[in-house]
């Protein structure tokens, strides 16, 4: 839990101080000799998402495990 609340926090803190706009970070990738622009912050919010639900699964199963005493 702390690992993943504390990534969280950290990509929060990382965006609030650098300011940035979606304009701001745009990289571009070689995939399949075709070259793209992949927009940093995109990705950096669906890591922001994917933490924070891996989180709330953990919390969920916790709550259900101290709920019903399973452990």
């Amino acid at each position: 839990f702390s690992f993943f609340s504390v990534i969280l926090m950290l990509y929060l803190f990382i965006l609030k101080w650098w300011g940035l706009t979606p304009a701001d970070l745009k990289l571009w990738c070689i995939s399949n000799s075709s070259v793209f622009s992949c927009n940093m912050v995109t990705f950096l919010c669906f890591l922001g998402a994917f933490s924070a639900s891996l989180v709330a699964l953990f919390l969920g199963l916790m709550m259900l495990f101290r709920v019903y005493n399973i452990v």
